[in-house]
Protein backbone atom coordinates (compact mmCIF):
# COMPACT_ATOMS: atom_id res chain seq x y z
CA UNK A 1 0.00 0.00 0.00
CA UNK A 2 2.81 2.38 0.83
CA UNK A 3 4.34 2.04 -2.64
CA UNK A 4 1.12 2.69 -3.93
CA UNK A 5 0.79 5.78 -2.23
CA UNK A 6 4.39 6.86 -3.49
CA UNK A 7 3.60 6.07 -6.59
CA UNK A 8 0.56 8.72 -6.71
CA UNK A 9 2.16 11.17 -5.29
CA UNK A 10 5.03 11.06 -7.74
CA UNK A 11 2.44 11.30 -10.75
CA UNK A 12 0.82 14.18 -8.97
CA UNK A 13 4.73 16.48 -8.30
CA UNK A 14 5.86 14.97 -11.87
CA UNK A 15 2.72 16.70 -12.96
CA UNK A 16 3.23 20.16 -11.00
CA UNK A 17 6.76 19.67 -12.21
CA UNK A 18 5.50 19.75 -16.36
CA UNK A 19 3.30 22.38 -15.88
CA UNK A 20 5.46 24.83 -13.93
CA UNK A 21 9.25 24.49 -13.79
CA UNK A 22 11.80 21.76 -14.35
CA UNK A 23 11.58 21.44 -10.58
CA UNK A 24 9.31 19.31 -8.90
CA UNK A 25 6.62 21.62 -5.93
CA UNK A 26 6.70 19.80 -2.54
CA UNK A 27 4.40 22.40 -1.24
CA UNK A 28 0.50 22.49 -2.04
CA UNK A 29 -0.52 25.89 -1.45
CA UNK A 30 -4.27 25.68 -1.59
CA UNK A 31 -5.10 21.96 -0.45
CA UNK A 32 -6.06 21.08 -3.96
CA UNK A 33 -3.70 17.76 -4.44
CA UNK A 34 -4.33 16.81 -0.63
CA UNK A 35 -7.07 14.11 -1.85
CA UNK A 36 -4.11 12.65 -4.07
CA UNK A 37 -2.72 11.49 -1.04
CA UNK A 38 -3.80 12.82 2.08
CA UNK A 39 -1.04 11.02 4.48
CA UNK A 40 1.91 12.73 2.40
CA UNK A 41 0.25 15.98 2.18
CA UNK A 42 0.02 15.91 5.85
CA UNK A 43 3.21 14.80 6.86
CA UNK A 44 4.79 17.56 4.24
CA UNK A 45 2.68 20.15 5.89
CA UNK A 46 4.62 19.21 9.61
CA UNK A 47 8.06 18.83 8.55
CA UNK A 48 10.10 21.61 10.83
CA UNK A 49 14.15 22.03 10.32
CA UNK A 50 16.01 21.65 13.12
CA UNK A 51 15.46 25.65 14.57
CA UNK A 52 11.81 24.33 14.89
CA UNK A 53 10.95 26.22 12.04
CA UNK A 54 7.78 24.72 9.50
CA UNK A 55 9.22 23.95 6.05
CA UNK A 56 6.09 24.46 4.33
CA UNK A 57 5.15 27.38 5.48
CA UNK A 58 6.66 30.37 4.07
CA UNK A 59 8.44 28.80 0.72
CA UNK A 60 8.04 26.11 -2.01
CA UNK A 61 9.85 22.93 -1.75
CA UNK A 62 12.08 21.17 -4.92
CA UNK A 63 13.06 17.81 -5.04
CA UNK A 64 17.06 17.96 -6.07
CA UNK A 65 18.58 15.66 -8.47
CA UNK A 66 21.64 14.28 -6.67
CA UNK A 67 23.95 16.11 -8.51
CA UNK A 68 22.30 18.83 -7.27
CA UNK A 69 23.71 18.38 -3.48
CA UNK A 70 26.23 17.03 -1.74
CA UNK A 71 27.56 16.36 1.81
CA UNK A 72 31.25 18.10 2.79
CA UNK A 73 33.35 17.52 6.05
CA UNK A 74 29.55 16.64 7.74
CA UNK A 75 27.48 19.34 5.83
CA UNK A 76 25.47 20.00 3.30
CA UNK A 77 25.73 21.59 0.30
CA UNK A 78 23.22 22.64 -2.29
CA UNK A 79 23.28 23.67 -5.88
CA UNK A 80 20.89 26.93 -6.43
CA UNK A 81 21.55 29.99 -8.71
CA UNK A 82 24.87 28.64 -10.22
CA UNK A 83 26.57 28.37 -6.88
CA UNK A 84 26.95 26.07 -4.21
CA UNK A 85 25.14 27.10 -1.08
CA UNK A 86 26.45 25.52 2.33
CA UNK A 87 23.21 24.47 4.16
CA UNK A 88 23.28 25.57 7.72
CA UNK A 89 23.00 22.78 10.33
CA UNK A 90 20.18 24.37 11.69
CA UNK A 91 17.96 24.22 8.07
CA UNK A 92 18.55 20.51 8.34
CA UNK A 93 15.36 18.27 8.48
CA UNK A 94 16.18 15.29 10.39
CA UNK A 95 12.87 13.53 10.41
CA UNK A 96 12.57 10.52 8.78
CA UNK A 97 12.26 10.87 4.85
CA UNK A 98 9.01 9.50 3.81
CA UNK A 99 9.38 10.98 0.26
CA UNK A 100 12.64 9.31 -0.29
CA UNK A 101 14.12 12.41 -2.40
CA UNK A 102 15.70 15.31 -1.19
CA UNK A 103 14.01 18.24 -0.79
CA UNK A 104 14.87 21.66 -0.73
CA UNK A 105 13.20 24.75 0.71
CA UNK A 106 15.41 27.88 -0.90
CA UNK A 107 14.29 31.35 -0.05
CA UNK A 108 16.40 34.86 -1.73
CA UNK A 109 17.40 37.94 0.66
CA UNK A 110 19.21 40.94 -1.05
CA UNK A 111 19.30 38.75 -4.27
CA UNK A 112 21.69 35.85 -2.50
CA UNK A 113 20.17 32.14 -2.27
CA UNK A 114 19.77 31.02 1.38
CA UNK A 115 18.13 27.54 2.67
CA UNK A 116 15.29 27.88 4.89
CA UNK A 117 15.29 23.69 5.21
CA UNK A 118 17.05 20.68 3.55
CA UNK A 119 15.68 17.44 3.57
CA UNK A 120 18.33 15.02 2.72
CA UNK A 121 17.39 11.82 0.71
CA UNK A 122 19.03 9.24 -0.06
CA UNK A 123 21.86 9.34 -3.65
CA UNK A 124 21.62 6.22 -5.25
Amino acid sequence: MKNRSLTRIDILILSIALSSSSLALARDLDGKYAQADPEMHSWFKQLKSERGELCCALSDGNTLQDSDWRSSDGHYQVFMDDEWVTVPDASVVTAPNRYGRTILWPYHEDGRPYVRCFMPGSMM
